[in-house]
């Protein structure tokens, strides 16, 4: 049997994919690809800090 904490964490999980498709259902790949750069390249969180350092070192196109 799954412990609780790991279902609600798939279940959280699920939740945020689901807002993340529909969000951005019906955009083409290259806008999706540039408003989660943009997203990381604006935000503070740990995620956002690595990808600033990885960028500035080897820049995307």
């Amino acid at each position: 049997m799954i412990p609780e904490p790991a279902i609600k964490c798939v279940k959280l999980k699920n939740d945020i994919q689901a807002h993340l498709l529909q969000a951005t259902q019906g955009l083409p790949p290259q806008e999706i690809t540039d408003r989660r750069r943009k997203k990381l390249k604006d935000t503070s969180s740990p995620l956002g800090q690595w990808w600033q350092r990885v960028t500035s070192r080897h820049p995307v196109a």
